[in-house]
């Protein structure tokens, strides 16, 4: 768990208190880990294409042909893994 520290780095600009209170804080420290982790696998995504020669980033979608059941079965078991490791249901 990351450990909140107000002050640290932060240099006191919170302009709308979301950082008020100390276990919001905390919630969204990891929830904007959870989104730069997402972010990073975005640009690896969009760069690996060009990388292996398989053609330009924007293009590389259109060779890939999925159903619609397997991106909801591919989204279920993110998903499902995201709430184990969070403990929730």
């Amino acid at each position: 768990m990351i450990e909140a520290r107000p002050g640290r780095s932060s240099y006191g600009f919170d302009p709308f208190g979301l950082g008020a209170t100390p276990s919001n804080l905390q919630r969204f420290q990891e929830a904007e880990l959870v989104h730069c982790r997402w972010a990073m696998l975005g640009a690896a995504g969009a760069l690996a294409p060009e990388l292996l020669g398989l053609g330009n980033w924007y293009d590389a979608p259109q060779g890939v042909r999925l159903s619609g059941t397997t991106y909801i079965f591919s989204f279920l078991i993110v998903d499902n893994d995201y709430r184990a490791k969070k403990g929730s249901s």
